[in-house]
Order: structure tokens, then C-alpha cells, then sequence
């Protein structure tokens, strides 16, 4: 599991608004000194997690996300676009001379494929912008408060 600090800035239901401190992986970020103002957390750092332990606004927490989530997330979100981008490819490859059959016009094998290969990676795209609206509804893929430090 990996493990964070954040302050609640905010309540909805059962889920918590949080604002994420800075860490020991800041450290080397040539960027960290834009995440951070005087040491204060800025507001356009924060997110939502899971609230099952009842954190109160101002209460400074430790999150966690498993790494199965993580990695899941990961493979989705880098992977598969390329995939279905390769499999667009692909499949512009082979269908070329059929579709040239098909509307009797010359075409280009490579510029079909292209043509393809962009269609799927926009449709990667809708597809994960709508399984994460999926994911939202239901509270997957989302850190957990798992303790209260203060």
C-alpha cells in the first residue's frame, strides 16, 4: 500500500476532501517549490478519498491506495491507448484492400491505417473517461483514510 499525509479541507458523505503536504518524494522535484507557498498546502492540490474513520475538517491524515489500484490505474491509463492504437493500426493495415474493393477507389494502406489507428486511440480515450466517471460513482480507485494523525 502506498502511504500519504494530507489535511481534510472538506466533507461529502462518506468521503473526505484532502489537500496533499508535501513529502519526502518532493524533495528532489525540481517543481516542488511551485507545489508549495510559505509550507502552506494550496488548494489546487486536492482530491477525494474515502472517509470510513470519520476525519473532521482540519484533521491532518495518512491515505493509502494498494498497489494493485495503482498499478491497475497505471496500466489503463498509459496502456491501454496504446494498445488500441496498435490494434487501430492493425486493423487499418488489413482492411485497406477490402475497403478500396469495397467503395472502388485507390487507397493507401498506410494512411487507412493511420486513419484508424487515431480512431481508436480517441476511442481509448472516451473509454476511460467513462469508466472513470463509472469508477467515481461507486468510490473505486479511490485513497483511503486508513488513520487520523491530529
Amino acid at each position: 500500500m502506498i502511504f500519504e499525509r494530507a489535511k481534510v479541507v472538506g466533507l461529502d458523505a462518506d468521503k473526505a476532501i484532502i489537500a496533499k503536504e508535501t513529502s519526502s518524494a518532493c524533495e528532489g522535484c525540481h517543481l516542488s517549490g511551485s507545489c508549495m507557498s510559505a509550507g502552506d498546502v494550496r488548494c489546487d492540490k486536492t482530491f477525494v478519498a474515502l472517509n470510513k474513520l470519520g476525519a473532521k475538517v482540519g484533521d491532518q491524515v495518512e491515505i493509502g491506495l494498494s498497489t494493485g489500484e495503482f498499478f491497475i490505474s497505471v496500466l489503463l491509463i498509459y496502456l491501454l491507448p496504446l494498445i488500441l492504437l496498435f490494434v487501430g493500426f492493425v486493423l487499418g493495415t488489413h482492411l485497406a484492400p477490402f475497403m478500396e474493393k469495397r467503395f472502388g477507389a485507390p487507397m493507401d494502406p498506410t494512411a487507412v491505417a493511420v486513419v484508424f489507428g487515431v480512431v481508436f486511440l480517441a476511442g481509448s480515450f472516451a473509454l476511460l473517461y467513462t469508466f472513470n466517471r463509472w469508477c467515481k460513482k461507486r468510490g473505486l480507485f479511490l485513497p483511503k483514510i486508513v488513520r487520523v494523525l491530529s
